[in-house]
């Protein structure tokens, strides 16, 4: 079995740089990066990662939409919800949605 692939969806250039080195840094590969949903929504059909990062907050929508997105074209993705916002009902919301982790960013 190869290394996982992971795509990071995130709207912040700053943040994606980031997440990415720390994924790459656990063995990772970063296979693809959005920074909408609408760019996701291209993607996610060809990619199919093991794994996404998702920020809660995107310039056309909300991660909680976008977990959606990703689970309903691929299924056996994990979503690893990803925010600067400490928010019970956001984590809620992402858990409902299908995310399996929250992570606040620093």
């Amino acid at each position: 079995m190869g290394r996982l692939k992971a795509m990071i969806v995130d709207d912040s250039s700053f943040s994606t740089t980031i997440i990415k080195m720390m994924l790459e840094k656990k063995g990772l590969e970063v296979v693809s990066e959005a920074k909408s949903i609408a760019e996701l929504k291209e993607k996610i059909l060809t990619i199919k990662p093991d794994l996404v990062t998702m920020d809660m907050t995107l310039t056309d929508g909300d991660g909680i939409e976008a977990t959606k997105v990703v689970l309903e074209n691929s299924q056996n993705t994990k979503v690893l919800a990803v925010s600067a916002m400490k928010d019970n009902e956001i984590i809620k919301k992402a858990r409902e949605a299908g995310a399996k982790a929250y992570v606040q960013k620093p």
